[in-house]
């Protein structure tokens, strides 16, 4: 267990693949410059400028790592349908970029064929099935209009007749108010 855990521990990986990467540095390098005696200043220079690179590389690799172990925590990883879905969209991304053949262009044409041959039967069914569909609603449109006509007059009768009301409250509490005021 130790052993497994030491091999996926984020920092390792990155060790590990630093001190590949510096070995394999060091080997080009003298086998381009011919050995460590004729390394010079620009030498240095560019395999220091390689090992910021290589920390760079590293410190991806570990953020990677540390992103795929949170996806198994998660649960996401290894998830079949997900895989499917991108294997699919990867597949339909290149086919759109790769032209036609021309068994996929003479299918094509033969499936436009069809479709044209039947499009003015497909429509006068389309059309039939709407009017039928009109025909279907037009008395439950009208009775639900009948509705609202009937509520709205009734509710136009009841405030008219609490405006009436209200109107008779307020003129007997004007007269009484009048009566007061003359006896003071």
């Amino acid at each position: 267990m130790d052993v497994l855990t030491d091999k996926v521990d984020p920092r390792r990986v990155a060790s590990r693949k630093m001190h590949d990467t510096r070995g394999r540095l060091s080997a080009i390098k003298d086998r381009i410059m011919g050995g460590a005696a004729h390394t010079g200043q620009i030498s240095r220079a560019k395999t220091s400028s390689a090992a910021h690179q290589v920390a760079a590389a590293g410190s991806q690799a570990r953020e990677t790592v540390g992103t795929l172990q949170q996806k198994q925590r998660e649960g996401t990883q290894g998830s079949p349908l997900a895989a499917g879905l991108i294997a699919f969209g990867l597949g339909a991304l290149i086919s759109s970029l790769l032209p036609p053949s021309e068994p996929e262009r003479r299918a094509a044409g033969q499936a436009k064929g069809k479709v044209t041959e039947h499009s003015e039967e497909i429509k006068q069914q389309l059309n039939s099935a709407a009017h039928q569909m009109q025909d279907n609603l037009r008395q439950p449109a009208q009775d639900a209009a009948d509705a609202v006509k009937d509520r709205a007059a009734s509710g136009a009768s009841a405030v008219r007749e609490q405006g009436q009301s209200a109107t008779g409250e307020l003129r007997g509490q004007a007269a009484e108010a009048k009566e007061n005021i003359r006896r003071q």
